[in-house]
């Protein structure tokens, strides 16, 4: 299973390149991943299944989560 181990400047900085996320949705988006990296939970689902969550709540956009996993996991076959 895939997994990621990224310090949090990474996460932003990686976070920074997609264009698409506005300044609140970026801001909203890293401390997603931050939280899931500190709690050792990083892995393609947990990070599909949280930002389903954000999605829900209307703070991303579909695109922006698809943009966002490929981003982290472009290897993976979502």
């Amino acid at each position: 299973m895939a997994r990621l181990n990224l310090d949090h400047e990474h996460i932003r900085n990686q976070l920074f390149k997609l264009a698409s996320l506005r300044e609140d949705e970026r801001h909203a988006v890293a401390e997603l991943i931050i939280h899931l990296s500190d709690v050792d939970d990083w892995y393609p689902e947990a990070l599909r299944r949280e930002l389903h969550k954000l999605q829900s709540s209307g703070t991303i956009s579909e695109a922006d989560r698809h943009a966002v996993e490929k981003s982290f996991f472009p290897e993976h076959n979502w």
